[in-house]
């Protein structure tokens, strides 16, 4: 009961810390894409959404890292990730589960699956946050 309650605040908080580097990163990127003007609105979309991809990019690899180092270290305690073998998986899973496509051929058990939920939740968040602030870019030309 107490480990579970350990990955519930570790998943609030990881939740928190993705959502702060992600309103960090965003409002670094406001005065380059919003407020500046650039000769060519099109190449100007094209930049924001690869640094879009590149922050989400970011995002995955922090979660396939706490999912590595808990299904290596402590899998007894927390679980696994079911048919990981590699660091390569556990990124696979991550961004399989942050996007929510969910493919379902690597899967958590234990306590690791209240972090996948976790994750999923804030990646449909931090990407429907991206979208709006692409919006916002493309409306200031």
């Amino acid at each position: 009961m107490l480990l579970s309650l350990l990955i519930w605040w570790m998943s609030f908080f990881f939740c928190i810390g993705t959502v702060a580097l992600h309103a960090f990163a965003l409002d670094k990127a406001k005065g380059f894409f919003i407020e500046e003007q650039h000769r060519r609105p099109t190449l100007k979309i094209m930049r924001y959404t690869a640094y879009a991809v590149w922050l989400h990019w970011i995002e995955i690899i922090l979660f396939g890292l706490v999912y590595w180092v808990l299904s290596t270290q402590f899998a007894a305690q927390v679980g696994t990730i079911e048919g990981a073998k590699d660091l390569h998986d556990y990124m696979y899973f991550s961004a399989t589960t942050y996007t929510s496509l969910g493919f379902g051929d690597l899967f958590p058990t234990g306590h690791l699956r209240i972090l996948a939920g976790t994750e999923a939740l804030v990646g449909l968040m931090m990407i429907s946050w991206s979208a709006v602030f692409a919006m916002k870019v493309a409306k200031h030309d």
